[in-house]
């Protein structure tokens, strides 16, 4: 009986603290949907074109460290503390698939233009350059 207090303060002090601790080099919440924007694209990308990233020599981690100028220990510590607040990290990824979704339909509207656009011939306005000879002599 005398270690249900002290289990009730443990908890009671545990929930205080946050689970992960906060990285030294947080990096802002724009930044981090913009690393899981390019994550999801890469990963699309390595699912339906397995090959194409090995044969230009993208490797996708090298790649997002380079561009958004962290290294892995930094990369993971973020995805750690942003993911211990499950309600946000679900909001970054909603705005995530919102984004995925806007360009999804400003590609389709690109590529119904290109279709769209292709030339048409008109047959009433298409008028011979000479006179056609008649390669079967009339008699």
């Amino acid at each position: 009986m005398k270690l249900v207090p002290l289990i009730v303060l443990l908890c009671f002090l545990s929930c205080n603290e946050s689970a992960v601790p906060k990285p030294d080099k947080l990096l802002n919440e724009e930044t981090m949907e913009a690393i899981v924007y390019d994550l999801v694209l890469l990963e699309a990308i390595k699912n339906s074109q397995p090959n194409m990233l090995e044969d230009n020599g993208i490797n996708p981690y090298a790649y997002i460290y380079e561009k958004y100028q962290i290294d892995s220990l930094q990369w993971v510590q973020n995805n750690k503390y942003y993911a211990s607040d499950v309600k946000n990290y679900k909001h970054l990824f909603d705005r995530v698939r919102k984004k995925l979704e806007q360009q999804k339909a400003e590609n389709d509207t690109l590529l119904l233009g290109t279709k769209n656009k292709s030339p048409k011939l008109e047959l009433d306005t298409v008028k011979p350059k000479s006179p056609r000879k008649r390669l079967i002599p009339s008699s």
